[in-house]
């Protein structure tokens, strides 16, 4: 996870935290503001998010760098001069490293920071997860609708709107949880975009979702608290096989 420093544009840390126990495994600074991504495989990416080196020929550091999972080294860097390009797209779970260029292109970045045009998006996605299941590999998106796009080709299997805007996004064996903002935990077939149950939340200020290894979903609180829902059984037709 990111960290900034007490002075966000001075110092960014990266910690590797163990889920077990929350112990800090390992730690590594950058002196300047970032943000990170990450692919499933464990391979990492920090984008320099301040405007720092403008006027400055060439920048340092890079304006994206790419780690090895154990963040012993770092495989691929790419400058990128304006800010605005080259944007993260924080996909969970995704097997690949997914930026946004200017345009709406969404591209995939390897390690040796070689890219591969997907496809293009004429908005924003809002918060976006993979799934590989029986319907084939997705993205599962949402910001006041709920999409899925078949990926790589980003092809719009099907959406689904929502009465509120998204907070957040998780999956776990065909289902499609969305955290939003009216304070609802709305859960969605991911296989056809069924609505399967909306439950309301706690009034505790709703920042975050994660759908543990069991299924179960997780909201974190702005009050430090984080709320264990029950997990729903999920339909046959549209469990991961």
């Amino acid at each position: 996870m990111a960290v900034s420093g007490p002075d966000a544009r001075t110092r960014t840390d990266f910690l590797l935290v163990d889920t077990v126990d929350g112990t800090v495994l390992d730690r590594h600074s950058v002196p300047f503001s970032a943000t990170m991504s990450a692919r499933s495989d464990g391979v990492w990416a920090i984008r320099d998010a301040y405007d720092r080196c403008i006027g400055t020929d060439p920048p340092t550091p890079p304006s994206t760098q790419i780690f090895a999972a154990d963040g012993s080294h770092r495989i691929g860097s790419v400058h990128v001069p304006d800010r605005y390009d080259l944007v993260p797209l924080q996909a969970r779970r995704c097997p690949e490293l997914l930026y946004v260029r200017t345009g709406g292109k969404v591209v995939a970045l390897a390690p040796d920071a070689h890219e591969t045009m997907l496809f293009s998006v004429d908005a924003p996605l809002g918060r976006v997860v993979y799934v590989s299941d029986a319907a084939g590999a997705a993205l599962l998106h949402g910001r006041t609708e709920l999409v899925r796009r078949g990926f790589p080709s980003g092809e719009v299997l099907w959406s689904r709107p929502l009465e509120s805007e998204v907070i957040d996004l998780d999956s776990h064996a065909g289902i499609l949880y969305a955290l939003c903002a009216d304070g609802s935990l709305v859960s969605v077939d991911a296989a056809d975009g069924t609505v399967l149950h909306r439950r309301p939340l706690p009034p505790y200020g709703w920042l975050s979702l994660h759908v543990a290894p069991d299924g179960t979903p997780l909201v974190g609180t702005t009050a430090g608290q984080i709320l264990r829902r029950p997990t729903m059984r999920v339909p046959s037709r549209a469990a991961d096989r």
